[in-house]
C-alpha cells in the first residue's frame, strides 16, 4: 500500500487557506490484510460552547397570580402589586390603561390624578388585571363650574343649581369616599345627597338633591377632566360617560344664577360647562393678579418653604381669580396671601374685577377660618382699627389675624416685606414683632436690590394688624 497502489481507499487532508494541490497531504488505507494499515486521530484544540442543556420539563400547570384585583390609592401616593408566577421567576410586564392616572413601574403603582385605570401584568403564559382607583380626600368642598364660575347650592332644594359664592353651608359640600371608585356628595345643609333624578341615565335629566338608601344614581365617580379639574359621573352615567353639567337658559347663557344641572355626554361642550372645581381646606393659598412689569409671585417661594417649615404643607396657587373664587379660597385656607393693587375696601382681580367689602359684608358670620390673611397690597389697612377696611372687616367674618399696609407701598418692597414677615414667623415671632422685624429686614435688602430706592416716596409707610397681634403661626 506504501507505493499507491490502492487509491480508491484513502483520504485527503486540506488546508483550509491552500487551494493548491501541493499543498495537500495524502494518506492511503489498503484493504490488504495487513498490520500496518494506516489509522487517523483527530484531536480539536480550540474553543466550543459546550452541549446545550436541555430545558427542563415545562410546568403542567404555569399560573399568575396577583395580590390586588382591586386596589384605591391616594393621589401622589405609591402601593406595589405583587405578581407569583409558576414557575416562579416568570418574567412579567406591566401595563397602565392611562399612566398620566396611575403609572406602573415593575408592579409599583403611582397616583397622579384621580380617576380609575386597568393595571395589566402580562407573562408568557398568562394575563391579569387589577383595577385602581387614584382617589381624592374626602373633606368639606365648594362646587364651583368651570364655565360659569359659579357654585353648586341648595337653598332651593330639593332642586340645585348655580349661585354667587356666599360661603354658607348651603354651597358646603361633604365628598366621602365609598370604595370602588365611587363617592357620594352630600350637602352641608340639607343633609340630602347629590344625584341624578330617579336614577335616570339618559342625557337632558335633572340633578337634584336625594335622601334614602344610596342608589347607583347618588354615588359619583369623580374623576381629572384638564387643568385640575373634575368630572362629576354619576355611576348610572358611566357607560354612556354622562356627566353632570350647566343646563344653559334659554337663551344659551350658562352664566345665569339660578341655572340648574343635567347630564350631558362629557366633551360635547367647549366652553366648561361640564368640568368643576372642588375647592377644599388646603395649607395655604397664593393669589397674586400678573401686571407685565412686575412679578407678584417672586415672593411665593421663599413665603412657601416658611409655611412648610411652621407645618402649612399643602398649597395652591392661581393667578386668575374673580371674586367668588377668592372668597373661596379664602374661606378653605389657613394662611391666605394676595398679591395685586389694593385700596382700602377691596384689592383688584383678574379683568379688574373688585374683591371688596361689600361683597363680604354678604358672607355668613364665620365664613373664613384663617390663622393669617396677609394683604400685600396698597392701602387695605388704611384708617387702622376704626376702619371699614378690607383688614378689619376679613377678621369681622372669622380669620384670626388679618394684615394690611396703611398706605402705599412699592411692589418689590411688598415681594420683599412678605418673604421677611413670614421669615419672622417661622423663628416663632408673633405677627406684630413679624411685622416689625420685616420693617427692618426690609429696609436693609432694597438697598442692593431696589434701583432708585432713593427717589421712591412709598417704599415701607406702615401696615395695620386686626385681630389677634400676639397670634404665631404652626
Amino acid at each position: 500500500w506504501v507505493d499507491g497502489n490502492y487509491t480508491n481507499y484513502g483520504f485527503v487532508l486540506v488546508d483550509s487557506v491552500e487551494d493548491d494541490p501541493d499543498h495537500w497531504t495524502t494518506l492511503y488505507s489498503s484493504d490488504a490484510d495487513s498490520s500496518h494499515k494506516p489509522a487517523l486521530y483527530i484531536t480539536y484544540s480550540g474553543t466550543t460552547e459546550p452541549p446545550s442543556t436541555p430545558d427542563p420539563d415545562p410546568d403542567p400547570n404555569p399560573s399568575l397570580t396577583l395580590n390586588y384585583s382591586s386596589l384605591d390609592i391616594d393621589i401622589g401616593a405609591s402601593k406595589t402589586i405583587t405578581a407569583t408566577t409558576i414557575p416562579s421567576g416568570t418574567e412579567v410586564d406591566w401595563l397602565s390603561s392611562d399612566p398620566s392616572v396611575v403609572s406602573v413601574v415593575n408592579g409599583v403603582v403611582t397616583a397622579h390624578k384621580a380617576g380609575v385605570v386597568t393595571i395589566t401584568a402580562m407573562a408568557s403564559f398568562a394575563t391579569e388585571t387589577c383595577s385602581v382607583y387614584a382617589t381624592i380626600a374626602d373633606g368639606v368642598y365648594y362646587l364651583r363650574n368651570v364655565g360659569s364660575k359659579k357654585f353648586v347650592d341648595s337653598t332651593n332644594n330639593p332642586n340645585v343649581d348655580q349661585q354667587e359664592f356666599d360661603g354658607a353651608s348651603y354651597q358646603k359640600w361633604t365628598i366621602s369616599y365609598l370604595g370602588q371608585g365611587a363617592y357620594s356628595i352630600r350637602n352641608n345643609n340639607t343633609t340630602t345627597y347629590l344625584g341624578a333624578n330617579n336614577d335616570n341615565t339618559a342625557n337632558g335629566q335633572n340633578i337634584v338633591l336625594r335622601s334614602g338608601s344610596l342608589t347607583n344614581g347618588m354615588k359619583w365617580r369623580i374623576e381629572a377632566a384638564t387643568n385640575g379639574t373634575y368630572m362629576l359621573k354619576p355611576l348610572t352615567g358611566v357607560s354612556n360617560n354622562s356627566v353632570m353639567a350647566v343646563e344653559p337658559n334659554w337663551l344659551g347663557n350658562i352664566s345665569a344664577n339660578g341655572s340648574g344641572f343635567t347630564l350631558q355626554t362629557y366633551g360635547t361642550s367647549d366652553d366648561g360647562r361640564d368640568r368643576w372645581e372642588l375647592i377644599g381646606n388646603v395649607g395655604s393659598s397664593f393669589v397674586a393678579i400678573p401686571q407685565s412689569d412686575r412679578d407678584r409671585t417672586a415672593s411665593f417661594p421663599s413665603v412657601y418653604s416658611s409655611l412648610i417649615t411652621l407645618g402649612y404643607y399643602t398649597n395652591r396657587q392661581r393667578t386668575e381669580v374673580d371674586p367668588g373664587l377668592a372668597g373661596a379660597l379664602m374661606a378653605t385656607s389657613d394662611v391666605f396671601y394676595s398679591r395685586s393693587h389694593g385700596a382700602p375696601t377691596c384689592i383688584q382681580l383678574t379683568n379688574g374685577q373688585l374683591y371688596s367689602t361689600y361683597l363680604i359684608d354678604e358672607y355668613p358670620n364665620g365664613v373664613f377660618s384663617c390663622d393669617l390673611v396677609f394683604y400685600g397690597a396698597c392701602l387695605t389697612g388704611q384708617g387702622g382699627s376704626g376702619a371699614d377696611n378690607l383688614v378689619n372687616k376679613t377678621v369681622q367674618k372669622g380669620a384670626t389675624t388679618a394684615v394690611g399696609f396703611t398706605y402705599s407701598i412699592h411692589w418689590q418692597a411688598t415681594n420683599i416685606w412678605a418673604e421677611e414677615f413670614f421669615a419672622a414667623l417661622r423663628i416663632g415671632s408673633t405677627v406684630q414683632t413679624a411685622c416689625g422685624l420685616a420693617d427692618s429686614w426690609t429696609w436693609e435688602r432694597i438697598q442692593d436690590e431696589i434701583e432708585g430706592y432713593e427717589t421712591i416716596d412709598y417704599i415701607i409707610d406702615g401696615w395695620h394688624i386686626a385681630g389677634n397681634k400676639t397670634a404665631t403661626l404652626g
